[in-house]
């Protein structure tokens, strides 16, 4: 495998490719992505390595509800070897919220999922819980992302009430 050679001002691209997407008729955005893996230790940054990343991502509107999970699927010249004894991998669900979530929460720029200023906020026991869901009932799990959705709208609702309430 030939080594890329990178410029220090050029960030590397992971490449990605969208498996899924849909609308449901009440207007949820469904979709699965898979991000490769990647060796960006030559990079004069050293980005590092990085496994293969499944991202499940359910939205209305500008508020997103985004499972982020791994197989710990390296490139071959990045696998060590072991045993993989089938439990769940790294999975964090992250809020995508475009009203802070709480007092002092700070904003990142830039989100595509919000179109703007994002205020998220990650669990790795609410992926891990949502992981199991998709291991033990695939069939549950869309409706088990649509559930976290609906539970985010009320919370980024009441929040923004509350916020207006103390001004």
């Amino acid at each position: 495998m030939q080594t890329k050679v990178f410029r220090a001002d050029d960030p590397p691209v992971v490449p990605t490719a969208t498996l899924f997407s849909e609308t449901t008729p009440d207007g949820i955005n469904r979709s699965l992505t898979v991000s490769a893996a990647y060796d960006f230790r030559a990079h004069p940054r050293n980005y590092g390595i990085h496994h293969t990343e499944f991202q499940w991502l359910v939205q209305y509107r500008n508020i997103g509800v985004e499972l982020r999970a791994s197989p710990r699927w390296f490139l071959p010249q990045n696998r060590s070897g072991g045993t993989d004894d089938g439990s769940p991998r790294l999975a964090e669900l992250t809020i995508h919220s475009p009203e802070p979530l709480y007092e002092g929460h700070e904003p990142r720029a830039g989100c595509s999922i919000t179109g703007g200023d994002c205020y998220c906020d990650g669990s790795f026991a609410a992926g891990t819980r949502l992981a199991e869901i998709l291991i033990a009932d695939p069939a549950g799990f869309w409706a088990a992302m649509e559930k976290e959705l609906s539970e985010t709208q009320t919370r980024v609702l009441a929040e923004k009430e509350a916020r207006r309430n103390f001004s």
